[in-house]
C-alpha cells in the first residue's frame, strides 16, 4: 500500500507513464495536488483512494477535477480522518487507521467508536 499526502502548495514532477503495481494507495487530502495525485497513481494501475476528514461539499478541490477523478475510477471516502500507518516488520504499510468524522458548518467533529481499517 502507498500513501500520498498532498499538502497545499505541493508540486507533483512528470512522472514516468509505465505502468507499476502500486497496489492499494491511498491519497489524503481534498484539494487539487490530492485529486492531481491520486489521477496518477490511477493511471499507473493503482487501485487508488481520496481520504478526505470533510464532506464532498467541504472539499477544496475544483468540482471538474473531482468528477474527472471520478470518472476515471478513484473511489473517495468523505467524512474520514486518518489515525496512523499500521507497518509490518518489514517496514511496509499494510493497511491505514482511520476513523468517521462529521462535518457541521466549518466543524469537524469525530464520531465515537468509528475507527476501521483500510
Amino acid at each position: 500500500m502507498l500513501i500520498i499526502a498532498a499538502p497545499k502548495n505541493c508540486i507533483i514532477g512528470s512522472i514516468n507513464k509505465e505502468k507499476i503495481d502500486l497496489g492499494k494507495t491511498i491519497v489524503i487530502g481534498g484539494g487539487n495536488v490530492a485529486q492531481d495525485a491520486a489521477r496518477v497513481a490511477n493511471k499507473m494501475g493503482a487501485k487508488t483512494t481520496i481520504v478526505y476528514r470533510r464532506n464532498e461539499e467541504k472539499m477544496p478541490a475544483s468540482i471538474s477535477e473531482i468528477n474527472d477523478a471520478k470518472k476515471e475510477g478513484v473511489e473517495f471516502l468523505f467524512n474520514t480522518k486518518v489515525l496512523k500507518a499500521n507497518i509490518d516488520a518489514s517496514g511496509r504499510i499494510k493497511s491505514v487507521e482511520c476513523s468517521k468524522t462529521i462535518t457541521q458548518g466549518d466543524k469537524i467533529e469525530d464520531v465515537e467508536n468509528s475507527i476501521f481499517n483500510i
